[in-house]
């Protein structure tokens, strides 16, 4: 009867929220290896209302599984916005990545189900804290799991040296790996510690050390730490390239990291090819703010304007950074630099940006060379710079510190000093590379 004529259900002081088969000997689920998380029917409105699935729900969980969210973009409306976080905000790896979601990570109207693909750093959030689904304009109606192939990493040559969960507090509490976990390390391997920001906090801090506490040369080096070396709340996952000298400390000491603020979940090596070759040092630079502020770009409805006459100490050469973050619930950003209605020759050329000008997913700078074209431009009209999915907080001036003359004499009075590799400077240095100053003449020593 019911393939001839389907189902009606009738009642009375009754609210019904889903109907279910349950196959017998015959039948088979729909979706292979799926387990239902959360089912109901959710309208988030515009960022108001969360769906959460709390973390005894995912005590199965392993890297490699999926999770699958059915819902519908919102009536009336365009496109419909989602983020996927712990419970305690810590927003996924995962989010963004979507399977549904489109170039702009928004979901369109003709989609009913996004499925994401969990790494081991989620699965540990998931684990501790639980799911948070928020969004924009649509309404979440099931959260389902989708069994992957149980592996226990994601990454080729990943071996996991420790897993937990660890809360540093105050830079009280230390995770430690011994020594003969590292027993085939060498320089140009990977070490990835998964981590959240504890919350309520604005940051995190981190340090790595051996055992014996002396700092690793790969401190500080991850590349999604912020500008001053912190762990913002966003991050879950900061990688270190191992220096040859740090994987001779391993061998001999083990690893022990210091944090202040967060809690780490896991610690694995990838084994790389290699100690690479040092980069060039930096030029040391001077950086000149020249706007600063918070601009939500929105969908290109906001602007950001530097005026002409910002740009008159600016030289060919020199360097401009745009500071900026991805607005929470979309897979990427983009931004446009112009100059009275005209794209700069570097608009789209900036660092942190693929081939089509979108920002890399934790991005928060693009910094842009400065040509003649440009320059002559800025110093007319100014710069304006509008984006989509966007917030940018400051505008500045790069310039090299040196001069660039080398066959000058040198004062030999004039006080020298150190910066390092980043182009920071160091007043007393240890042992390491550095650039060397003093006046108008530059070089790279090696203080022993």
């Amino acid at each position: 009867m019911l393939k001839k004529n389907g189902l009606r259900v009738k009642g009375a002081n009754i609210t019904v929220t889903k109907i279910e088969r349950i196959p017998g000997t015959g039948g088979s689920v729909v979706t292979p290896g799926a387990t239902e998380l959360w089912t109901g029917e959710t309208a988030t409105g515009s960022w108001a209302n969360d769906v959460t699935v709390d973390a005894p729900k995912f005590a199965a969980f392993a890297a490699g599984d999926k999770i699958a969210i059915y819902l519908k973009v919102d009536a009336g409306k365009d496109y419909g916005n989602i983020e996927l976080d712990d419970q305690k905000y810590t927003k996924l790896a995962a989010d963004g990545t979507g399977e549904g979601l489109d170039n702009y990570g928004c979901i369109q109207p003709d989609i009913n189900c996004i499925t994401y693909e969990l790494g081991a750093a989620d699965v540990a959030l998931l684990k501790k804290n639980g799911l948070r689904v928020k969004g924009a304009n649509i309404t979440v109606t099931k959260i389902e799991r989708i069994a992957g192939d149980g592996g226990s990493s994601d990454i080729p040559g990943e071996v996991e040296l420790w897993s937990g969960n660890s809360a540093t507090g105050n830079w009280a509490n230390d995770v430690t790996v011994d020594a003969p976990k590292f027993a085939n390390v060498k320089g140009g391997d990977i070490i990835s510690i998964y981590l959240g920001v504890d919350a309520g906090k604005d940051y995190g801090n981190i340090e790595l050390d051996d055992q014996n506490y002396t700092k690793l040369s790969a401190d500080g080096t991850a590349a999604a730490l912020d500008r001053y070396g912190c762990i913002q709340p966003d991050v879950t996952q900061l990688d270190y390239t191992l220096t040859s000298s740090d994987a001779a400390l391993l061998k001999a000491n083990g690893l022990r990291v210091k944090g202040a603020n967060i809690t780490i979940s896991r610690i694995t090596l990838t084994a790389g090819d290699g100690e690479p070759e040092p980069d060039e040092p930096a030029v040391p630079t001077n950086e000149t703010v020249l706007w600063s502020g918070s601009v939500n770009c929105g969908q290109w409805a906001q602007t950001v304007l530097v005026a002409a006459e910002k740009w008159a100490e600016a030289k060919v050469g020199d360097k401009f950074k745009v500071n900026l973050k991805i607005n929470a619930g979309k897979g990427k950003g983009i931004i446009k630099v112009q100059s009275a209605g005209a794209d700069l020759e570097v608009n789209g050329k900036g660092t942190n940006m693929d081939a089509n000008g979108n920002f890399q997913r934790g991005a928060s700078e693009a910094v842009y060379e400065l040509t003649e074209g440009d320059l002559a431009m800025l110093r007319q009209n100014g710069l304006t710079i509008s984006g989509f999915a966007v917030t940018i907080s400051q505008v500045s001036l790069l310039s090299p510190i040196n001069s660039g003359i080398s066959d000058v004499a040198v004062d030999e009075n004039v006080s020298i000093e150190y910066y390092n590799l980043n182009g920071i400077r160091v007043d007393e240095p240890t042992p390491g590379i550095y650039i060397r100053r003093q006046g108008n003449k530059v070089s790279k020593v090696i203080v022993r």
